[in-house]
């Protein structure tokens, strides 16, 4: 199968304790024709830099296709693995994020400040064709916005009172990651 999906976590979720991203896998494991295709990635495998161990293992499994969903530090992580798999040859045609966040601490803290969240923008690859990001603005960590390329196309949807550790148990963020996949299954 070349076609895989990857869904990265937050920095404090684990297999070892329900969160969202681990429902959210369980429903799209059931969508993708080939179910050993679907790979999780939680703490502290994320923390360490290994997008380009993931990169590789995908390439490996002979991926010519990745679809990635990201929350939080997992979004972070979601652009570096897109870029990681631009260099490979992969190509990323949906990508959903719920609200990115940047680490160290320095650029989380000055993204409390508006006008900087928008210069400390993430930047997509050009291999990504679609993007789904959904930010919330009244929680500290607060996810930071998303720009493509000129041959990305990228939605955000702001979401209203509902604070960044429930961001990854939002039925929207389920629901698109649902269609993107549907879509991607079905494309050749």
């Amino acid at each position: 199968m070349n076609k895989h999906l990857v869904l990265l976590s937050g920095f404090t979720q684990s297999e070892a304790h329900y969160n969202g991203i681990t429902e959210l896998a369980l429903k799209l494991r059931s969508t993708l024709p080939a179910a050993d295709n679907v790979w999780v990635h939680t703490p502290p495998y994320l923390w360490r830099r290994r997008e380009n161990t993931i990169g590789a293992f995908l390439q490996q499994a002979g991926a010519k296709e990745v679809m990635i969903v990201g929350y939080s530090w997992g979004g972070n992580k979601a652009i570096k693995l897109a870029e990681e798999l631009q260099d490979r040859g992969i190509k990323v045609p949906y990508m959903v994020l719920s609200d990115p966040v940047r680490r160290p601490a320095g650029p989380a803290v000055i993204g409390k400040i508006p006008f900087m969240r928008e210069l400390l923008a993430f930047k997509l690859p050009e291999n990504v064709g679609k993007c789904h990001v959904f930010l919330q603005e009244g929680d500290w960590p607060t996810g930071f916005p998303v720009r493509g390329s000129f041959l990305t196309e990228v939605e955000t949807t702001v979401v209203e009172e509902v604070p960044h550790d429930l961001m990854d148990n939002l039925p929207e963020f389920h629901r698109q990651a649902s269609e993107f996949l549907q879509k991607f299954s079905k494309e050749k």
